[in-house]
C-alpha cells in the first residue's frame, strides 16, 4: 500500500474516506502523466483498459491485508502488476486486449455486466460500448 494511502486511512474520518481515496487515485494518475511526459524514452508499458502508458506498474497491497489474503501465498510472486492509473490487473488487461480485437461482437449486443471492474468499465466507456450492470 502506498504511503499516501496509509496516511489517508490513518487520519481521515470514515465519511471522508471515499473522496479521499479518489483524490489519492487522481494524484496517482497525474503523477503517471507527468512521468510519461518527462521521461518518454523510458515508457515501455501500456494498459489497454485505460489507455495509459507507464514507466512501471505498481505493487499490490496483499501483504497489508492479512485478514483477506494469505501473505505467504504471495511471498515469491511478482507484486508490481497493477496499472498506476486504473488499478487493473493482468487478467483485466488481457480481457481488454481480447475485447479490442473483437469489438464487432459488442457493437450490436446488449451486455449485462455482473460485478463490473472499474478498469473494464473505463474500457467500455472509451469504446462507446453500452452495458447494464446487475446492480443498477
Amino acid at each position: 500500500m502506498s504511503s499516501m494511502k496509509k496516511l489517508v486511512l490513518k487520519i481521515c474520518p470514515q465519511f471522508m474516506m471515499k473522496p479521499a481515496i479518489a483524490l489519492v487515485n487522481k494524484s496517482r494518475a497525474i503523477r503517471n502523466r507527468a512521468e510519461t511526459t518527462l521521461f518518454p524514452q523510458k515508457i515501455h508499458l501500456y494498459c489497454p483498459c485505460c489507455g495509459a502508458k507507464s514507466l512501471a506498474f505498481v505493487a499490490g497491497s496483499y501483504a497489508d491485508y492479512p485478514e483477506r489474503f494469505n501473505p505467504l501465498r504471495y511471498e515469491n510472486t511478482k507484486q508490481d502488476v497493477l496499472c498506476p492509473v486504473c488499478r487493473s490487473l493482468p487478467r483485466h488487461r488481457i480481457l481488454a486486449k481480447w475485447c479490442n480485437e473483437h469489438k464487432e461482437l459488442f457493437e450490436s449486443a446488449d451486455i449485462l455486466y455482473f460485478a463490473p471492474e472499474y478498469c473494464m468499465t473505463l474500457w467500455m466507456n472509451r469504446n462507446h460500448i453500452t452495458f447494464v450492470t446487475a446492480d443498477s
